[in-house]
Parts: structure tokens; C-alpha cells; sequence
């Protein structure tokens, strides 16, 4: 019996613990909404970035049409931008899960994140 006492308290504590646990991740839910949402704005405030980004939007939306890939060296045509400032912002546009990036062969292809234009979508829906 003596043996029980101490199994009965840790399990007590574990239980108390693993629900204090499930409070705290359901309220920063919306903290980690936020946070990305900052992260995708922090992306999208510098002007190169905004371009590629909308750039890689219209050549998403235009692939889906033809039944083309989005390629990055299209945009970089298109935008007169070179490669390592391209690379750079792509980076960052991946980074807040803005974009998405795939090698096909020497060629890497992108697509826009559907779930985060959702996300800024509502965010501005929301405040209407």
C-alpha cells in the first residue's frame, strides 16, 4: 500500500500536467496564427519579394490554365531580376511558407502555398 501512495500522486500530477498542457497549446493556437501571419507579412514588405510573389501567382494561376510548370527563370525574364537576388527573396518567400519550390531536372519550378493565400485572405475578410 505504501508503494500505491506514490504511483497514485505522479499519476495525479501527469494528469494535471498533461492538462495544463492541452490549455496552454489551444491557447497559443491563435499566437502561432498570428506569428505566422507575421512572418508571411514580413516577406511580403519588402517591394522585390511582393514582386516575385506576384509574379509567381500570375505564372501559377497561367500554368494551371496551359498545363504548364511555374520556372523560375521565366520569372527571372520577366522581372529583369538576376539569379542570386532571386534566389535570395525565394529563399524567403519559402521561409514564410509563402511559396513552394521543386527541382525538375537543372530547373526549379515554384508554386504559391494555397493554404497561405487562404490564411492572408481571411485575415483581411475578417477585418472588414
Amino acid at each position: 500500500m505504501v508503494r500505491a501512495a506514490p504511483e497514485f500522486s505522479a499519476r495525479g500530477r501527469l494528469a494535471r500536467f498533461d492538462a495544463s498542457m492541452h490549455i496552454e497549446a489551444s491557447m497559443a493556437s491563435p499566437r502561432r496564427d498570428q506569428d505566422r501571419l507575421v512572418k508571411m507579412f514580413r516577406a511580403l514588405s519588402h517591394p522585390n519579394r511582393f514582386r516575385l510573389f506576384v509574379e509567381i501567382l500570375e505564372q501559377t494561376e497561367a500554368a494551371y490554365e496551359e498545363g504548364h510548370e511555374c520556372f523560375i527563370h521565366t520569372i527571372m525574364r520577366r522581372l529583369s531580376v538576376g539569379a542570386p537576388t532571386v534566389s535570395h527573396h525565394l529563399k524567403e518567400l519559402v521561409q514564410a511558407e509563402l511559396v513552394t519550390t521543386q527541382k525538375r531536372g537543372k530547373f526549379v519550378t515554384c508554386t504559391v502555398n494555397g493554404e497561405a493565400v487562404q490564411k492572408l485572405g481571411a485575415f483581411f475578410d475578417r477585418k472588414r
